[in-house]
């Protein structure tokens, strides 16, 4: 039987939110694949631990069912593109998240 990584910890997925939805809207006129945000994030040594995929993908489903971002798949292939709302925006302007 193959093992799941397990989920981040509660804390890890706290942060991970945070930083996502803070790189989306820091960017707002610009959208990003899911690989693009983990690898500037990672990148930019915003956490003290490694994200996964799978823990980006649980922040943006997060963070796209609060109404904070808005997914738009590509019209040229399968990539799926990420960019923040306005609703996100004001969510990290006023530390709602």
């Amino acid at each position: 039987m193959p093992l799941t990584p397990p989920s981040a910890a509660p804390t890890e997925k706290q942060q991970i939110r945070r930083a996502v939805l803070a790189f989306l809207a820091d960017r707002q006129a610009l959208q990003f694949t899911r690989n693009d945000i983990l690898g500037r994030l990672v990148d930019a040594r915003k956490f003290d631990f490694t994200p996964t995929p799978e823990s980006i993908d649980e922040a943006l489903v997060f963070i796209e069912g609060q109404g904070w971002a808005k997914r738009t798949p590509s019209a040229s292939g399968p990539a799926i593109f990420f960019q923040a709302t306005s609703a996100g925006v004001l969510a990290i302007e006023q530390d709602k998240l």
